[in-house]
């Protein structure tokens, strides 16, 4: 009996092997463990989004940049950037009908690495400002005080942000001549108003003057009686004085 059954004999170690890998077959599938899987560790270098001031989430890098209001278009009230010609005016500097003070273009500018600025170095500049700006109203006076006050809606720079020279004053001087409703100063056509505020209201006509500004060129409508080019060269005057 021990002879004819020992082809089949297993060693006591072969046999639990075997046994169990039965076991393991027949283990249902909902009882087997799940292998585990390691979650990816958080990636701690990625900031999180910052919310902007409307409450949503700001992704990009930077601020979006203010408004530029072209020279032909009107301000408006709100954190906007454009450029004008500086004139003087009461209290300050006068860009584009903004009244800005000396001491805050002053500040601004030397941020930008330009020091020592004085009122007659910066009134005929072209500047470019940012600011935040607000709609101001005529105030009713006092009973029984009159003052000097605006009148109507003007805007005033809340805060001034940032203020730098686009170009310096062009300085232009000759004998002053009437030119068709204009004064005509060398090869440039000044606007009386311009003179008039500048220099008093004196009278100008045949006197020699030196002027302060920026130079512009106008186009003429097709049907308007203009130069034979089609345009006209006017000249902006932030500052003037008569030429001994």
């Amino acid at each position: 009996m021990g002879e004819r059954h020992r082809g089949l004999s297993l060693a006591p170690a072969a046999f639990r092997t075997l046994l169990v890998s039965i076991l393991a077959a027949s283990t249902p599938a909902c009882a087997r463990k799940a292998p585990e899987v390691q979650a990816p560790a958080a990636d701690v270098d990625v900031a999180p989004p910052v919310a902007s001031s409307t409450g949503t989430a700001n992704t990009s890098a930077s601020a979006s940049p203010e408004p530029h209001i072209a020279d032909d278009r009107p301000l408006r009230a709100g954190r906007v950037g454009f450029e004008g010609m500086a004139v003087p005016t009461k209290g300050g500097l006068d860009v584009r009908g903004v009244t800005l003070s000396l001491e805050a273009i002053q500040d601004a500018l030397t941020k930008q690495g330009v020091h020592g600025a004085q009122m007659d170095d910066l009134l005929g500049c072209r500047l470019a400002i940012v600011a935040e700006l607000v709609d101001e109203s005529e105030r009713p006076a006092d009973a029984g005080l009159r003052v000097q006050s605006r009148a109507g809606t003007w805007l005033r720079a809340r805060e001034l942000i940032s203020a730098r020279v686009v170009a310096k004053p062009r300085e232009i001087s000759g004998e002053v001549v009437r030119s068709k409703g204009y004064f005509a100063v060398g090869s440039f056509l000044v606007a009386p108003s311009d003179l008039n505020w500048a220099l008093a209201g004196q009278d100008v006509v045949g006197k020699r003057v030196r002027l302060w500004g920026q130079p512009r060129t106008v186009r003429c409508e097709p049907d308007a009686q203009c130069l034979t080019s089609g345009s006209l060269p006017l000249f902006d005057v932030g500052r003037a004085e008569l030429v001994p």
